[in-house]
């Protein structure tokens, strides 16, 4: 009787063996097996696939430090793959946690914050050699939900907003104040609902971004009492203001 449970003793052995190898399975040896991507690279891998940390990561040259995840196992059930993710710290550039599950057919998110310098994004993402402005401050991103299928944004619940901002350019600075969006989208169209006020310049407008990478950006400026003269005096290309001073933006194209 001992002899012909030895088998079943074995596979059971053996399962167990495997379990163990895929609970502990090394980040870092997948990291090496994986086909990777030329523009993608990462420094620093330690802990599991399933939790684990990577202390740089760079991604067509945009450079993120101190990511984790926490992969969870009950959603595999699902056939899903949800993760709760973060990135940076307080002394970074760049900072952000959220929780993804991705399918085969879309991809969602909750509870995402972002916080980023509007240097580090200028550093990034340079702006065209004819625009003479820097932009500073801090930009905070917080999206309550986020659904994205093949079709595009399906469904979006987000707050951007812009904290100790200015503008600043050779022909004065602008204090921005309080500034912000409303962020929502439907049958993969974008729209973002801007506000902003402060004494030196007033903004509302609406810019939608549709599937096609076409936009349009429809928009009020009212200049303050505190705007530099040279810069109220640069107002004027836009046209004549209307009675209130304000004065109405309309742009259009395609990214």
């Amino acid at each position: 009787m001992k002899i012909k449970k030895i088998p079943g003793l074995t596979f059971t052995g053996l399962l167990a063996w495997a379990f163990f190898l895929l609970v502990n399975l090394p980040a870092a040896f997948v990291y090496q097996m994986a086909p990777v991507p030329r523009n993608v690279s990462a420094s620093n891998i330690t802990g599991t696939v399933w939790s684990g940390q990577v202390g740089e990561v760079t991604f067509n040259n945009i450079t993120l430090t101190s990511v984790n995840w926490d992969i969870k196992p009950s959603a595999l059930l699902g056939r899903a793959l949800e993760a709760d993710i973060t990135v940076g710290d307080l002394q970074s550039p760049v900072s952000a946690e959220t929780t993804v599950r991705a399918t085969l057919s879309d991809v969602s998110l909750k509870d995402t914050t972002l916080d980023v310098t509007a240097q580090w994004l200028q550093s990034q993402f340079p702006m065209p050699d004819f625009v003479i402005v820097d932009v500073l401050g801090n930009i905070n991103l917080d999206v309550q939900t986020l659904h994205v299928n093949r079709q595009g944004c399906q469904a979006l619940d987000g707050l951007v907003a812009l904290e100790r901002s200015s503008l600043n350019s050779p022909f004065g600075d602008i204090r921005l104040g309080e500034a912000g969006a409303r962020l929502n989208c439907e049958a993969g169209t974008l729209t973002a609902l801007v506000n902003q006020s402060s004494s030196d310049i007033s903004t509302e407008g609406e810019f939608t971004l549709r599937p096609n990478m076409s936009f349009n950006l429809a928009a009020t400026l009212t200049p303050g009492e505190d705007m530099p003269g040279q810069l109220r005096q640069g107002l004027d290309f836009l046209g004549q203001p209307e009675g209130d001073d304000a004065y109405s933006l309309s742009f259009s194209g395609r990214l």
